[in-house]
């Protein structure tokens, strides 16, 4: 078959439109081994090939390229696809057009849309009428911007597309969402074709719109003869509307509290919030971040941002009501009296919300646990999250047991190993019920978030996810798989003009490089385990993938962060300017009898008493047991009376120009931000 490709692209000298395929005259998907395509006028560029395999699809891809083959630009997109088993015709002319990557609506191509906003139904094209002695053409548009009860439509100037009748239009199917294809036309090639695409409302039977431009067009002289066919692929639908405009609301789940709710908004809540986004024209619903922050069983836990596991779900959100057999096992007098109790509550009590929650699902899994573990859904969900499961519900088992989030303090079980995890985790094990509680109770929440979803996209609704930058130090992640973060380092935020010591949020800090080794697979797991939900996501501080404030982590204040990566200074480069680099005055805290009058006042001398001594040169230093803010921080939390001497130390500390990049042996240094305004480099 006779494969010929057209398209339009203004070049400059140079520069060549190329086509890489699946098939060897096309390169083999190679773009060194692109074919460049031939040069007709007016920035059209035309080239044939000769295909024999008709058995599989073609596939294929336009690029930019010098001489030397190196890519200027791409064609935006997914491959373009032609399913030759299907031709019949001897020879096809695949008329394309350019999808630039800067198109305003590349972002309607995303899940969001399509599989929300946009979430199509079948439609199904027009069938004309055939005729052997005419050659054929086939009418595709890439349009994602239509509603469900709308289908695209073309009408035109010769009697297959209505004779321009707005009341004949010629269906388009949408199989391939978002492309749009007409059915293969017989067409006389004495005629030229003016046509143009529109929107038909599949409920009022009626064309609503059609583009907002100057009729496309097909000159006679390209038309097909007998045996050839043309497919006419457009690119972007001109909708006279404009642009697409949406609004939404941004919601933390346990806000939503509601009748049916026991203390806290649960994820069976979130419909709630939807049916009245969907009423007053609403098109998205943002939620704050919904994983599984329970490490010390206190109101601590309830900040979101210090997951446990970055793929558990919390278990607050689960709704017990929803879960068959509530009924059965639960006593409903006493359950009902304490949910209106804890509703009834200005503000949740997270703490005993937990309490009750948990113990109540602690009844139920009792009577379910065998049907569950039996039931092959839920043998599917256990296989699709064996990549963090497991690990999680054994984390949870020895947090319990060991009374501490904190691996490090555990008795057994401290270091993570399969090994380990295969023994924990064996349905023979002794305590594997405490185990598998934690399956049980994720797989509800699963389940309930996943309907949420569901029911969002039913509503043309997008629900949007929070992906929280950090891990938790003492979470499920950092046990069982430490190599990824910088475990002696915090991420946090320089100081700015809301917070003049910085932010110190505690989290450890990634190791890309370690990351990077088998092609971010933590990564792609998290993305994909929330694409379960969510159709969107809000990666919280994007700039963190690209460069961090890390501190390091014997010390409390932002202050003493630098962003990683970064460039140091080599102490060579202090030479070459005529500086003599003293590193004690530089990198070590500049302290004077005088600055610690100003900083302290009257406890100026409890201050120098306890924390203090003389260097031997004229100033002071810290003792040894205060050599860093964390160890001022353990003191004053021993000994509260001390605490408004807390802010002045810490100050102290940071009254330093450099700080030594650890493994240079002092020869490379990050500045300390702001240096200028310390008093040190004042002095």
């Amino acid at each position: 078959m006779k494969i010929t490709f057209r398209i339009h692209y203004n070049t400059t000298w140079g520069k060549r439109i190329a086509i890489v395929g699946n098939r060897k005259k096309l390169g083999n998907n190679q773009i060194s081994e692109a074919i460049f395509m031939d040069y007709a006028e007016d920035g059209r560029w035309t080239k044939t090939v000769e295909i024999k395999d008709l058995k599989s699809a073609l596939t294929y891809k336009y690029y930019l390229l010098d001489d030397d083959k190196e890519v200027l630009d791409k064609d935006w997109g997914e491959e373009r696809t032609v399913e030759l088993s299907k031709e019949k015709a001897k020879s096809i002319t695949l008329y394309d057009s350019w999808r630039s990557d800067k198109s305003f609506e590349n972002s309607l191509y995303t899940s969001a849309f399509s599989n929300a906003i946009f979430k199509q139904e079948k439609k199904t094209a027009t069938k004309p009428k055939k005729n052997a002695k005419q050659g054929e053409i086939v009418f595709r548009i890439s349009a994602p911007r239509v509603k469900s009860n709308e289908q695209v439509v073309v009408v035109g100037n010769i009697p297959a597309l209505g004779a321009w009748n707005m009341e004949k239009p010629l269906f388009l199917e949408n199989s391939d969402y978002p492309i749009w294809k007409s059915a293969a036309l017989s067409v006389d090639n004495q005629y030229s074709i003016e046509y143009k695409y529109g929107i038909y409302d599949t409920e009022t039977k009626r064309l609503t719109s059609l583009e907002a431009i100057e009729k496309r067009s097909i000159r006679s002289l390209t038309l097909p003869a007998t045996g050839e066919k043309i497919i006419q692929t457009d690119n972007l639908y001109r909708n006279p509307a404009g642009s697409w405009k949406g609004s939404g609301v941004a919601v933390p789940v346990f806000s939503l509290r509601s009748e049916k709710s026991c203390g806290v908004g649960e994820f069976t809540d979130l419909q709630g919030l939807i049916d009245w986004a969907d009423k007053i024209g609403l098109k998205m619903v943002q939620i704050l971040p919904v994983n599984d922050t329970n490490a010390t069983g206190s109101w601590t836990d309830s900040y979101p941002y210090g997951a446990i596991s970055v793929f558990a779900l919390h278990p607050q959100y689960l709704s017990l009501e929803a879960i068959d057999g509530f009924k059965k096992v639960v006593n409903q007098a006493n359950y009902k009296k304490v949910q209106k109790r804890l509703n009834a509550l200005p503000q949740e009590d997270y703490e005993e919300v937990m309490k009750f929650k948990l113990a109540q699902a602690r009844l139920i899994f009792a009577e379910q646990k065998e049907n569950m573990l039996k039931s092959a859904d839920f043998k599917t969900f256990l296989t699709e999250n064996e990549h963090w499961l497991p690990a999680y519900a054994a984390f949870c088992y020895l947090r319990d047991k060991n009374k501490t989030a904190d691996f490090n303090q555990w008795t057994s079980y401290n270091k993570f190993s399969p090994a380990s995890l295969k023994k924990l985790t064996n349905p023979k094990a002794k305590d594997f019920d405490e185990i598998a509680f934690w399956y049980f109770i994720q797989y509800h929440l699963d389940r309930q978030l996943a309907a949420a979803g569901d029911y969002a996209r039913g509503k043309g609704i997008i629900l949007k996810g929070d992906i929280p930058i950090g891990i938790y130090r003492y979470s499920a992640d950092a046990w069982t798989q430490p190599d990824l973060y910088n475990m002696d380092g915090q991420s946090g935020a320089p100081p700015d003009p809301f917070s003049e010591i910085g932010q110190n949020w505690g989290f450890p800090t990634y190791n890309w490089e370690e990351m990077a080794k088998d092609g971010f697979q933590w990564w792609k797991n998290r993305f994909s385990q929330l694409s379960r939900y969510f159709d969107a996501f809000r990666i919280d501080h994007i700039l963190g993938f690209f460069r961090i404030w890390q501190i390091p982590l014997e010390q409390v204040e932002g202050s003493f962060g630098f962003f990683n990566p970064a460039i140091p200074i080599q102490r060579k480069e202090f030479g070459e300017r005529g500086i003599w680099f003293d590193f004690e005055r530089y990198c070590q805290p500049y302290i004077k009898e005088h600055l610690v009058k100003e900083l302290f006042g009257e406890d100026a001398l409890d201050a120098t008493k306890i924390f203090l001594e003389k260097d031997g040169e004229g100033g002071l230093r810290f003792k040894k047991k205060f050599s860093t803010q964390r160890k001022v921080e353990a003191y004053i939390k021993a000994h509260p009376q001390h605490k408004d001497l807390q802010k002045g130390l810490y100050n102290l500390h940071a009254n330093v120009l450099f700080f030594p990049v650890e493994g240079s042996s002092n020869s490379e240094f990050h500045p300390r931000i702001d240096l200028i305004q310390t008093s040190s480099f004042k002095e």
